[in-house]
């Protein structure tokens, strides 16, 4: 990560969107709008919450190696 470029930098609806596909981009959306994605924090420029969905998993996003929008979920 350059140490120039941060989250707040990278993470746009726009972003968010190139990286699900439309119908997972819609359950998200749900799930948020539901009060299904909580324990919500920021470390270390990274962010991670806890998704109650079929089952309870986690997502943390970041800026990976080519300053972009870097993810993952379990």
């Amino acid at each position: 990560m350059s140490r120039n470029t941060s989250l707040a930098d990278v993470i746009t609806l726009a972003e968010i969107r190139a990286l699900a596909d439309p119908k997972s981009f819609e359950r998200g959306t749900a799930y948020y709008h539901d009060g299904a994605v909580s324990r919500l924090t920021e470390r270390d420029g990274e962010l991670s919450a806890t998704v109650r969905g079929t089952y309870r998993y986690r997502v943390e996003l970041s800026v990976g190696d080519d300053d972009t929008l870097g993810y993952t979920c379990n």
